[in-house]
Parts: C-alpha cells; sequence; structure tokens
C-alpha cells in the first residue's frame, strides 16, 4: 500500500552523536501556517522530552513561564527548518512528494521525499 505523493511538514527527531530508534513523529499539512508548525513542535518536544515539573510553569494561566526549550527557525542551504530542543532535538522540514509505503508482509513503513525549499 502506499500513499499519493503530498506536500507537507515533516517532523522527525534527530541527533548528532547517532542514529535515532523511531526518526519520524508527525505528518503536518503544508497548509498550515508556520508559527502553527513552530507551537506544534514545541508542544510535542516537551510532551516527549520533559517532565511534568519541567511543563507546569509553562501551563501557568497567570504569568506563564517561558519554554525551557523554544522551538526556532533556521535557514539552512536546503532551505527552511523549525528546531526545538537539544540532541536529540525535532526538526520539522518542509518536503514534496512525500509518499508512505507500508509492506503488506511485514507491516513496517517506508516514508520517501524530496525537500522542499522555501
Amino acid at each position: 500500500m502506499k500513499t499519493k505523493p503530498m506536500t507537507a511538514w515533516l517532523i522527525m527527531w534527530e541527533s548528532e552523536h547517532g542514529a535515532v530508534e523511531r526518526p519520524y513523529v508527525d505528518i503536518v499539512s503544508f497548509r498550515r501556517n508556520l508559527y502553527h508548525v513552530m507551537d506544534y513542535v514545541q508542544r510535542l518536544h516537551d510532551v516527549h522530552r520533559l517532565s511534568l515539573v519541567e511543563r507546569a510553569p509553562a501551563a501557568r494561566y497567570n504569568k506563564p513561564a517561558a519554554p525551557l526549550y523554544k522551538a526556532q527557525v533556521h535557514r539552512t542551504r536546503p532551505g527552511l527548518e523549525i528546531r526545538c530542543g537539544r540532541d536529540p532535538y525535532l526538526v520539522a522540514r518542509p518536503v514534496k512528494n512525500l509518499t508512505v509505503r507500508r509492506s503488506e508482509r511485514t507491516g513496517v513503513e517506508t516514508l520517501c521525499w524530496m525537500r522542499h525549499r522555501l
């Protein structure tokens, strides 16, 4: 089974110290604006990497604390990307021709894409 090619934001874990066991986190519609994707990456990072004690101050109604690791936009040679955290960190990149294949026999999913320049 294979999905139709699409343009989207691909969110994945990356590390400068080796491979990540499960790198792919999510696929977000390319129609979502940059600030929505930044906020989503921030929340994903916090849920996966921070304890409740670390997340609680940012959830306060009055005077919420700044997040420990804020999602930031980076301009790279291939194009724009959003990063959040320290190693391993979350990165969201705009990609095109994204397809997902699932092996009927093993159930393993494989992603294929090209970087989309912004």
